[in-house]
This record gives C-alpha cells, sequence and structure tokens, in this order.
C-alpha cells in the first residue's frame, strides 16, 4: 500500500499489523505500553490507524531489531533528548553495517579471486585442494615479495636508462659507469631476496621444495610458475610458485 493511500484510508489492528509483518497481539501490546496510540477510535471502540502510525510501527520494529527490550524503547522516547539519543543508535548501526559491507565485500573480491586463480592454467595444475589452499594462504605474502621486486627493477631502471640518455646527450659517461656496478649489485640483491623467500609446488607429487640457484636462475618461468625438477618424484614441469613456509625463517 502507497502512503497516499495510507493519507486517504485508516487501518484497523489486524490491517496494520499485516502492513507491518508483525503480529495482532504486538500492536495491541505497543499500545498498551503507550507507544503506539491509535490515531482514531470508531463509536464502536475500534482503533484505526494512520500512516503515520505504520510508519511508527516500523520504527519501533527497527529498535526492537537492533536488541532493544520494550522497556528500553519506552524510557528512550520518554527522554527530552529522545531524538538525539535514537539519532546516535542509528548512526552507531549505520557504523556497523558499513563495517559488514566492507567485510563482504572483501571475502566477495577474495573469493572472485579464488575463482579465478582456480581457473588458471597453472593452477589446475595442483589438483589437491591442500596444495591450492596452501597457494591462497600465502598469496598476499607473494604480493609484498612482487611489489619489493617492482620497486627495484624501477629503481635499476631509472639508473640505467637515465644514465644512459645523459650520456647519449651530453657524452657525460662517469654517472653511467658509476651507476652501473649499483644496478648489478641490486640484481644481486633482488634475485637473493627472492629466491630466498620462494618456494614451488610439484603438480605431480605435490611436494613443497627449494630449488637449486642455478636452476633457479635459468630455469623458464611464467609470473607464477617456474620449470623445475621436483627432488622427490624427479618430474621436470612447471611448478607453482608459493611463500616459503613460517617454520622456515
Amino acid at each position: 500500500m502507497s502512503e497516499k493511500q495510507y493519507a486517504d484510508e485508516m487501518l484497523s489492528t489486524g490491517e496494520i499489523a499485516k502492513e507491518c509483518g508483525v503480529t495482532v497481539r504486538t500492536v495491541q501490546y505497543y499500545d498498551s505500553r503507550g507507544l503506539l496510540v491509535p490515531s482514531e477510535l470508531t463509536e464502536g471502540g475500534r482503533r484505526m490507524y494512520s500512516g503515520d502510525d505504520v510508519k511508527k510501527l516500523r520504527f519501533l520494529t527497527y529498535l526492537r531489531s537492533l536488541g532493544l527490550s520494550i522497556d528500553d524503547i519506552g524510557r528512550i522516547v520518554a527522554e527530552d533528548n529522545s531524538g538525539k539519543v535514537l539519532e546516535m543508535l542509528l548512526e552507531e548501526q549505520i557504523g556497523s553495517l558499513s563495517s559488514e559491507v566492507e567485510e563482504k565485500k572483501a571475502k566477495l573480491k577474495e573469493a572472485r579471486e579464488y575463482l579465478s586463480m582456480l581457473r588458471s592454467p597453472e593452477l589446475k595444475k595442483l589438483g589437491e585442494a591442500g596444495d591450492i589452499a596452501a597457494y591462497m594462504k600465502n598469496k598476499d605474502k607473494m604480493k609484498k615479495i612482487y611489489t619489493v621486486m617492482a620497486v627495484l627493477a624501477a629503481v635499476m631502471a631509472v639508473i640505467e636508462l637515465g644514465s644512459v640518455l645523459l650520456w647519449i646527450r651530453t657524452g657525460i659517461w662517469w654517472p653511467f659507469a658509476v651507476g652501473m656496478p649499483i644496478v648489478v649489485a641490486l640484481s644481486v640483491v633482488l634475485t637473493v631476496f627472492y629466491y630466498r623467500n620462494v618456494r614451488y609446488i610439484c603438480p605431480e607429487c605435490h611436494a613443497t621444495f627449494k630449488p637449486g640457484v642455478g636452476e633457479f636462475i635459468f630455469s623458464a618461468h611464467t609470473m607464477k610458475a617456474r620449470k623445475l625438477t621436483c627432488p622427490r618424484c624427479g618430474k621436470k614441469s612447471f611448478c607453482i610458485e608459493t611463500y616459503r613456509e613460517e617454520d622456515e625463517k
């Protein structure tokens, strides 16, 4: 029923109860407590409720859903500053619901990422829920690894390209001579950092292992996998990259 219809038509106790999704006894109880006084009484003594009464009943029902007892609602409504108290309660509820929404959004994002990873050709090779769970558990840590690597790579690119361009345009060569050893040193640091913090999961026997330095450096690789020989089963294949376990630190 629209608000215009509320304005034109009064509702009985049963009708307002049905409209607001509560029982007739609830409406009668709110009436007896002075929280929902009917707008009109017919000659026969029937209680009739207006559109404003409908809004009031819905608000009372909402306050009850927040965990407030009838006594609490009665005390609040009786206060001179009841409007401010109710305003604070609603602000608190809005904050709580907003936090829940953000949590739901985060879980939705995680679920979508999980689905995307499960559909990726590389992750499908894992085949076992335990391996996939371990991979998902460490994905945030791997993101941090990738971030550090990206920053170091950017610094190296700036030094290398900047010194080369300076040499070409001005003929000044010494920044290049100084910069290249720095780039090499950063490359070593980057490789060591990467090697120390990653492990690989074999898609055949599901062993998690650390490859040798030489194999690690010279093996074919993608963004999330590296073609390695598993030390347990001896199978050479693209193994899935993950973060090292806590007890290895």
